[in-house]
């Protein structure tokens, strides 16, 4: 199935769209019961953020459904790598779905980017790394598909070479990385794959920012790893590439008659109407998308609450004035006749109850999942790097006499102290390398059972 998606992207009063391109394919779907899916890539998929709200969006919105998304990033890697360890660290996880982004080490050097742009054979130099990564994404890919893996490609998301912030810069990078995301578009259309752009829309969303602001990044104060708004933005991206629904639940009813116009994932009952009041019972199939406090600069850059997070309330026919809206007994906020009968967002008020158990999902999910999860991320980054060739599964008595020769490698550069903590941790959490799989299979149950919907009672009272 191919679909190669670019999205639109909202810029507070400006929409910016891409269109899609490819030939006319059955659409890409939401994760159904039963998938799991592999999170394949370098940094900024081991990150754990953007293929997280990807799972987030679906244990909140389908929590019937019993879906995994398995973190296999590792910083550092290429395509090649990935390859390198796929009998180890891919292929255990027993996916049937794999997400795959890669682009950014393949193609990195600092001689293939001097400031000036100029050098003998730059061009030839690039189009070599590109082709070699055309190369090994297809091996790595012909891979997943002969395992009986569904490959979800995705275009490798932007180097800021554009920003005018203080750090060092490459110019050219990204041209490259979009030469990278074509050739994926290529392999995605060869074989009918569902296929992600993000370099294309993030590239022209951040360049359209830097033009109120030069020094501003969507991408990072690296000019390579987004922080949680760009993975959010990113997410935005891949779910709208599933053809997720905008929807969590919607509802409608007539305060004249008491009529329920429409309940879309949701039951409504018990409705009791007044001169002056309307009030039901409401289930609903899902609850909203939980967006952090450090995602939420992103909610003014693309149109996530529109089109993936509405839970829709809508009341027709109530006398002119004003109504405050309340759940389960709580005062939420207070509306006009007009505006109910317009249509209003629950998840645009952080105090409901939906939301406020949606928060308590997102906490546990970063607790009791994303932490130990990182953990078992750590420890398949130090041996990836400093023990390839080697057989697994290693133990730490294997992997101790090599650390220091590996943090050695990296005296007088930049990343030195990150292997030294990466070493220091390695050796404290490759003994409970066993408990910290078990705490995170262990707490997959719970943050479900979080997720579950609750009946509410929903009322309108005029004031």
């Amino acid at each position: 199935m191919k679909a190669i998606v670019r999205p639109a992207l909202a810029l507070i009063t400006l929409l910016l769209a891409t269109s899609a391109s490819g030939a006319q394919t059955p659409p890409a779907s939401p994760f159904q019961d039963g998938s799991r899916v592999v999170a394949v890539g370098d940094s900024i998929t081991n990150a754990g953020l953007y293929q997280g709200y990807v799972y987030l969006y679906h244990l909140t919105r389908f929590p019937e459904r019993q879906i995994d998304i398995f973190n296999a990033g590792i910083s550092g890697d290429t395509a090649q790598g990935a390859s390198d360890r796929y009998g180890w660290d891919i292929e255990p996880l027993d996916g049937n779905a794999a997400s795959v982004m890669f682009g950014m080490n393949d193609v990195s050097g600092s001689d293939l980017y001097p400031a000036d742009g100029q050098g003998a054979d730059i061009e030839a130099k690039r189009l070599q790394r590109v082709d070699a990564y055309e190369a090994n994404m297809r091996a790595l890919v012909k891979r997943l598909m002969d395992d009986g893996i569904d490959p979800i490609l995705l275009t490798p998301s932007p180097y800021d070479d554009t920003s005018t912030m203080e750090a060092a810069n490459q110019p050219g990078r990204n041209a490259v990385l979009a030469e990278c995301g074509r050739r994926v578009e290529a392999i995605a259309a060869e074989n009918g794959l569902v296929v992600v752009d993000f370099n294309t829309p993030m590239t022209e969303l951040n360049q359209r920012l830097q033009q109120d602001d030069p020094a501003f990044t969507l991408v990072g104060k690296d000019r390579v790893h987004p922080g949680e708004s760009g993975h959010l933005v990113m997410a935005y991206l891949y779910l709208k590439g599933l053809n997720a629904p905008a929807d969590v639940a919607r509802v409608s009813l007539d305060a004249r008659t008491g009529a329920v116009a429409d309940e879309y994932r949701c039951a409504v009952s018990n409705v009791k109407r007044s001169a002056d009041s309307l009030s039901f019972d409401y289930l609903a199939e899902g609850i909203p998308f939980p967006v952090s406090d450090g995602a939420r600069p992103a909610l003014d850059w693309i149109p996530f609450t529109d089109e993936l997070n509405r839970e829709m309330l809508t009341i027709t026919d109530l006398p002119k004035g004003s109504y405050r809206l309340s759940i389960d007994g709580k005062a939420i906020t207070t509306l006009t006749a007009a505006e109910l009968g317009a249509g209003v967002n629950l998840t645009a008020y952080p105090d409901t109850p939906q939301n406020q158990q949606a928060k308590q999902v997102q906490s546990l999910y970063n607790a009791k999942y994303r932490s130990p999860i990182a953990k078992l991320r750590a420890i398949a980054f130090v041996e990836h790097a400093c023990c390839r060739g080697m057989p697994h599964p290693l133990t730490l008595q294997q992997v101790e006499p090599k650390l220091e020769n590996w943090v050695a490698s990296a005296r007088g550069k930049p990343y030195q102290g990150y292997f030294r903590k990466c070493a220091d941790e390695y050796k404290l959490n490759k003994p409970q390398q066993l408990s910290l799989m078990e705490q995170a299979e262990q707490a997959l149950p719970a943050i479900r059972a979080a997720a579950q919907p609750r009946q509410h009672q929903i009322s309108v009272t005029r004031i």
